[in-house]
């Protein structure tokens, strides 16, 4: 085989034409303008117009003010507020802590009265120390036997003492071979 023919475009060939920059010229658009709004001018205000104007933007000013001077109130208040709650919750927080003092330093007391009563209490009861007991044998009475009334004798018979074997514990099967589980499923059908 030859490269031609390995390589062949299957016999049409392609043209490739040059082209020159000369004779081809594009034109960019040219950048749009910004609009711009035109300001309209304003007639000149009359004197009334314009002391109605100043009359408004003093009112305005004034109602403003109240309105800023009235919410810094309210904040306040709620601050106020908020402060004093904290404060609560600190008081009451050291009122158990002092009432649970209060409390321990009483039962600690007590408990001390109590151990100084046990003291006295050991103090007038003067324990000695205990004898070793004495053994005292007392007479065995006589036995008094009646001949006329026989009790019947009491015989025993042992007990046979019944022993079991442990029982070994169940063999499991021998797992089943393919051929076993073939013939089986034959059987089932």
């Amino acid at each position: 085989m030859n490269q031609e023919e390995i390589f062949e475009t299957g016999g049409k060939e392609t043209e490739v034409k040059e082209i020159n920059d000369e004779e081809t010229t594009v034109e960019l658009p040219e950048e749009p303008k910004k609009f711009i709004k035109e300001k309209k001018k304003r007639k000149p205000l009359s004197e009334e117009q314009k002391n109605r104007l100043k009359e408004q933007l003093k009112k305005g000013r004034e109602t403003s003010l109240a309105n800023r001077q009235k919410k810094a109130k309210l904040k306040a208040i709620d601050k106020e507020e908020k402060i004093t709650a904290d404060d609560e919750k600190i008081y009451n927080s050291i009122k158990k802590k002092k009432e649970s003092t209060v409390d321990n330093s009483n039962l600690l007391n007590e408990i001390e009265l109590l151990k100084q009563k046990l003291k006295e209490k050991e103090e007038k009861e003067v324990v000695e120390p205990p004898s070793p007991p004495k053994k005292v044998r007392k007479p065995r009475a006589k036995k008094v036997v009646e001949e006329s009334v026989e009790e019947p004798k009491k015989t025993y018979a042992k007990k046979e003492k019944v022993v079991e074997k442990p029982q070994p514990p169940p063999q499991q099967p021998k797992p089943l071979t393919a051929r076993q589980i073939a013939a089986m499923m034959k059987n089932l059908r």
